[in-house]
């Protein structure tokens, strides 16, 4: 039976992989970004966009490199949502379902006192696990990065033509193969509490993006820098028992963007 499924940051990476693959499953979706008309931060928009929904994916996205600003527009697009969906809440007796993507280990503090962005993701959580009527009506899903994010980390910290890429340890995976995971929870009648993902080998993301590099010739040159000693570095980001573990390997990733 198809469903009316909300997908926030529709028009992001994961968020359009979701909204495709949420379509391919006969599903009707409902796109919501700034390109689509409704900011997330006017939750008065946002009710109206999701009048009537039975599933909110929410894929939103703020790159920062600080705590602040990711924080403040986590924090209050999650409450937004909630707040948005107050009238289905009451109608139904029961929040509509709602799957959010995350990232693995953000809620840990070694790990996130170093990024301000999974702090931010950390506190999103914590708002959708705290709304009404939330027990058994919110998954998770936590992943990786995603080998698309290697353009963005040649972005962060520029000298010129020079990129300075932190030697970050992770399992990174395709983000289509995260969007299936995250479309097949938003299609369950009975989904995860929680789903950790990542990919199939571990990799310091920094030589993964000058490799990337060489084919993007996006920059100049990559400096590699060493995080050994913090938790970016030691393993930290790469989940302990990860529930799905994504086939493609980054060379296979790397060669489908070669024959684009």
């Amino acid at each position: 039976m198809s469903q009316r499924i909300a997908v926030l940051g529709a028009g992001g990476v994961m968020g359009s992989l979701v909204r495709s693959r949420l379509e391919e499953a006969d599903q009707e979706v409902v796109p919501i970004s700034r390109a689509h008309g409704v900011d997330v931060l006017d939750v008065s928009a946002l009710r109206t966009a999701l009048a009537g929904v039975d599933v909110v994916v929410d894929c939103l996205n703020r790159p920062s490199l600080t705590s602040g600003p990711a924080v403040r527009f986590f924090r209050t697009a999650a409450e937004n949502v909630v707040a948005a969906l107050g009238d289905e809440t009451s109608r139904r007796g029961e929040l509509p379902r709602i799957v959010c993507v995350s990232i693995v280990n953000c809620w840990e503090p070694r790990v996130n006192r170093w990024l301000g962005y999974y702090q931010a993701k950390s506190i999103q959580e914590q708002v959708y696990r705290s709304a009404p009527s939330s027990a058994r009506r919110v998954s998770i899903v936590r992943t990786t990065q995603w080998f698309e994010l290697l353009s963005t980390f040649l972005d962060q910290i520029r000298l010129g033509p020079l990129a300075v890429v932190p030697a970050v340890v992770t399992r990174p995976l395709a983000a289509a193969e995260a969007a299936d995971v995250v479309a097949d929870q938003a299609l369950s009648r009975a989904p995860e509490s929680t789903l950790e993902v990542c990919g199939p080998e571990e990799m310091d993301m920094a030589r993964a993006a000058a490799q990337y590099n060489l084919r993007a010739q996006q920059v100049g040159r990559v400096m590699r820098l060493p995080v050994g000693l913090t938790s970016l570095g030691d393993g930290s980001l790469i989940p302990a028992a990860p529930d799905v573990v994504a086939s493609t390997t980054f060379e296979q990733w790397l060669a489908e963007q070669s024959a684009v």
